[in-house]
């Protein structure tokens, strides 16, 4: 199968797909900010992603980050939504069934990873991998529910528009917003 990149790319992306992945970032951004300053309080403690991108090198780095997101969920919703073969029959369950297998594909070596590093030690009392491996193996749990948050996402975008275009740029606005509030600067 050869792809042709410069007509998927102008198959996926419409104005008004950009404009709703915009829209409901905004909203989602405007949310945030209204809960923390009705609750005064910092929702990283609830959540650890959701904060304001404040100071402002925050800004500039999600519009550095952007980029690279862009990118990787378009390739993302290539491989996962457009070029998978998906099941033709219709119904909830069907359709239950197939964004359940889209999250298994994408949080499935996560999960196995974390399984790799934590059943052994429940079981015989010792991390298989100690020292740093082991430190960054045990962060693994924090994408699971993101990636799987973020993959029904784009699933239900495909499912509703036949086009990749909204989950990718919903996506991308969403992982780099984590990515700049996360990094430290």
């Amino acid at each position: 199968m050869r792809l042709k990149i410069g007509s998927i790319l102008s198959e996926s992306f419409s104005r008004n797909g950009s404009i709703t992945a915009f829209v409901l970032f905004g909203f989602m951004f405007a949310v945030v900010g209204a809960l923390q300053i009705l609750f005064v309080t910092d929702l990283r403690i609830l959540v650890p992603i959701f904060n304001i991108l404040w100071p402002p090198i925050r800004i500039l780095m999600l519009l550095a980050f952007l980029p690279f997101f862009l990118a990787y969920f378009f390739v993302e919703g290539l491989f996962l939504h457009r070029l998978r073969k998906r099941n033709q029959r219709t119904g909830v369950l069907f359709e239950i069934q197939d964004v359940l297998k889209v999250i298994m594909i994408k949080v499935g070596p996560f999960v196995a990873l974390i399984c790799l590093q934590y059943l052994p030690w429940v079981l015989l009392g010792f991390p298989p991998f100690p020292g740093m491996v082991g430190f960054l193996m045990e962060f693994l749990w924090l994408f699971v529910p993101i990636f799987a948050i973020s993959t029904a996402c784009s699933w239900w975008f495909y499912r509703n528009t036949s086009s990749i275009g909204l989950g990718v740029i919903f996506n991308a606005l969403i992982f780099a917003w984590i990515a700049a509030v996360v990094f430290p600067f």
